[in-house]
């Protein structure tokens, strides 16, 4: 069995017997695991199980991390509207308690949601405001990839200069880290712009 298996096992039988603190727990640790296999059907009845645990708790930070857990879950499945709907919930959540970091990640997230449903002025400012929130909290691991992700959203707009100067500058600190995940991505986007300008031997 795989420990994702385990774990939502775990947080079935945590739900069942009441204990709701250790039930969202483990389903936000789940999230990590969900969000590179997609099992969908198994993230929703988790995040699900979670979210009830967590109001019966009645911990909002924790509500939010659920709410967003689905917010992932609906847009990796293609479910946008829902996704939609998942991320506000989060969103609304995080500002009434004022945690900016977790708005930021939220904000993150609706934005690569507005990108796939091609709302790409909406997706231009949620990232707009998820950097400077990063940017204002020190953030120095999500502030740059806010940035990309900005770029790629004006980039879509048909604004490459902006664009450009984002993605380098993105680069030039996940060369630093060696976070080649992350600098994959970049480069990605770099070379769909340079693509689009006919630099096609760059």
């Amino acid at each position: 069995m795989r420990s994702e298996d385990n774990l939502a096992a775990a947080t079935r039988t945590a739900a069942a017997m009441g204990l709701d603190e250790a039930a969202w727990q483990l389903a936000v640790v789940l999230r990590a695991f969900y969000m590179v296999r997609n099992p969908f059907q198994d993230w929703f009845a988790t995040s699900r199980l979670g979210l009830e645990a967590a109001r019966r708790c009645g911990d909002r930070h924790a509500q939010a991390e659920l709410y967003e857990s689905l917010g992932m879950a609906y847009t990796q499945s293609g479910r946008l509207d829902q996704a939609a709907e998942e991320y506000q919930a989060a969103l609304e959540i995080r500002r009434e308690l004022d945690d900016p970091a977790g708005e930021a990640l939220t904000l993150n997230g609706l934005g690569l949601l507005s990108l796939r449903q091609r709302r790409l002025a909406e997706a231009r400012d949620a990232f707009t405001i998820a950097r400077e929130l990063f940017r204002s909290l020190g953030d120095a691991h999500w502030e740059p990839r806010a940035a990309v992700n900005l770029a790629e959203a004006h980039l879509a707009l048909g604004a490459p200069a902006e664009a450009e100067q984002l993605i380098r500058s993105g680069l030039e600190t996940f060369r630093d880290r060696a976070d080649r995940w992350s600098e994959g991505n970049a480069l990605c986007l770099l070379s769909r712009l340079q693509l689009e300008r006919g630099q096609a031997g760059e």
